[in-house]
């Protein structure tokens, strides 16, 4: 499963809705590097679900009775999605692996208060039968619900999730991150005194975007951005574009490579803009690079420069990535 980049996709869709008419949408998926350098090599990420080691215990019991069991049982789920999401995204990236782990004898959130660090003898149990050139990355805590915003008569509700996570180095017992994020998510829209249904299934599902979010921030990543392609009004444009949105790349770059010898300067450049788009999607960023730059010395337009630059920034991502 690929993570959507929202970012890209809204300075995408704001750079280009001038352009409506004359390109369509495509989509790459993008290997990124972690957002932050945790500052050393690992080769498997160790991950603890630490919200599902203990129940509320003693003078606790009574509130989380009254109040508070239904929402602590949906969070235990809830944050067991976000562990496998998680795991899932760093499997994908084929950079890095993750592997669950499960130890009852370790202090766990009663969920109300973040607890402290793990102590070292807990990092031991957890990483037992373990390399120590590994990370242990440990979700602390996991709350979720919802609340509702009533605006000019409308009513709108957003699903919320908080959740801390701490990274460890094993071989020296350091935290290596410290993460505490709040996350809100607009659900879908809600006619005003109508009893709200299915938020449970809606935190489910954006608790895979939380887990997503934070293998993001420590390991490589796969992202689905769009890319645009143009079309115009020559019908020969507007054939190839639809052979790519039906993901017929090959026929449509026959298409663009014709039509890149155009007397037209426009239908030359927007050609070579394209075969710069298809050269990206089929993995070969250089020759992207250089297409691109034949067309935008043909006929310059910021929707090219502006594709230049976001080329430019993902060969250094891979020079990132494909560091040893």
């Amino acid at each position: 499963m690929k993570k959507f980049n929202f970012y890209n996709f809204f300075v995408f869709s704001m750079l280009f809705f001038f352009f409506s008419c004359n390109t369509t949408k495509v989509y790459v998926d993008v290997l990124k590097p972690p957002a932050i350098n945790l500052g050393i090599e690992y080769d498997t990420i160790l991950i603890f679900n630490r919200t599902t080691t203990n129940t509320p215990k003693y003078g606790k019991k009574l509130i989380y009775k009254f109040f508070f069991a239904k929402n602590f049982k949906r969070d235990i789920t809830a944050s067991e999605i976000c562990i496998d999401a998680f795991i899932n995204s760093v499997n994908d990236s084929g950079k890095k692996k993750a592997l669950k782990i499960t130890n009852e004898n370790i202090s766990g959130s009663d969920g109300i208060l973040i607890p402290l660090e793990l102590e070292k003898n807990e990092i031991d149990l957890l990483s037992m039968n373990h390399s120590n050139n590994n990370i242990l990355v440990s979700l602390e805590m996991f709350r979720s619900g919802y609340f509702k915003e009533y605006c000019n008569e409308e009513t709108f509700e957003y699903i919320t999730i908080s959740t801390t996570w701490r990274t460890y180095n094993i071989s020296d017992y350091t935290v290596l991150d410290r993460f505490i994020n709040e996350y809100s998510f607009e659900t879908s829209y809600i006619k005003p005194n109508k009893k709200f249904k299915g938020h449970f299934k809606q935190i489910f599902t954006v608790s895979e975007i939380v887990g997503y979010d934070y293998a993001s921030r420590i390991s490589p990543t796969w992202f689905t951005e769009p890319r645009y392609i143009y079309k115009t009004s020559d019908k020969n444009l507007n054939k190839a574009a639809k052979f790519a949105l039906q993901n017929h790349w090959n026929e449509a770059a026959e298409i663009w490579f014709k039509l890149s010898e155009s007397e037209n300067i426009k239908i030359s450049s927007y050609s070579l803009y394209n075969l710069g788009v298809y050269y990206e999607i089929t993995g070969n960023i250089d020759l992207s690079v250089d297409y691109l730059k034949k067309a935008y010395r043909i006929y310059p337009t910021r929707m090219i420069y502006d594709y230049l630059m976001l080329l430019e920034k993902r060969k250094q991502e891979i020079q990132i990535l494909d560091k040893p």
